[in-house]
């Protein structure tokens, strides 16, 4: 069976997992796991955040935190500042708010508007703005990143909850459900 380029398998993956099909994803990592192609050893991080990511659909979501954060300190140690972001991002999206400070020291190292925009997004989830979060929504929403978008809104939604604003959690919510049929239905921890 013949494979897309690495980029693709990955968003394959997760999309399997993030729909549903959580068995269907797990065969195509371990099958990944299987076929260990030379050419697209420079791209192991995909295979991670594949794992990642159908870890978290599994319900592991703190083994998946652990790993996404492993991984990022690899990437770090290896000078792949940009692969950092992704990690410390996927991090957030899956609750994690440990990443803040790193984040914003990558912004003057890394080019391009996520690495703000993940700064911004590990710094409310941190501090519980919802509204911030809210913010972050559209932002990724803007550069093209409609999962990140779809997590910052249900993020959103659970600070604003916690805060008793009802109407603005349902608000949130109402925008996260909006995003996941964008996605096809996409369903993060």
């Amino acid at each position: 069976e013949e494979h897309g380029e690495p980029w693709s398998v990955r968003a394959s993956i997760i999309a399997l997992a993030m729909c549903g099909s959580v068995d269907s994803a797990l065969a195509a990592v371990n099958a990944l796991d299987e076929e260990k192609f030379l050419s697209w050893q420079y791209l192991d991080y995909e295979r991670i955040l594949a794992k990642v990511w159908v870890a978290a659909a599994q319900g592991a979501v703190s083994e998946a935190i652990t790993t996404t954060l492993s991984a990022a300190e690899t990437a770090r140690d290896d000078g792949r500042f940009a692969t950092e972001v992704v990690f410390l991002q996927t991090a957030t999206q899956l609750g994690d708010h440990s990443s803040t400070a790193r984040l914003r020291e990558l912004e003057a190292i890394v080019e391009g508007p996520r690495v703000g925009v993940a700064a911004r997004f590990a710094a409310a989830l941190q501090a519980g703005d919802g509204a911030e979060l809210a913010a972050v929504s559209e932002e990724f929403e803007k550069i093209g990143d409609g999962i990140a978008a779809l997590d910052a809104a249900a993020h959103a939604a659970m600070a604003h909850r916690r805060k008793g604003l009802r109407g603005s959690a349902y608000g949130c919510a109402t925008r996260a459900q909006a995003l996941a049929e964008k996605c096809e239905g996409a369903r993060t921890p």
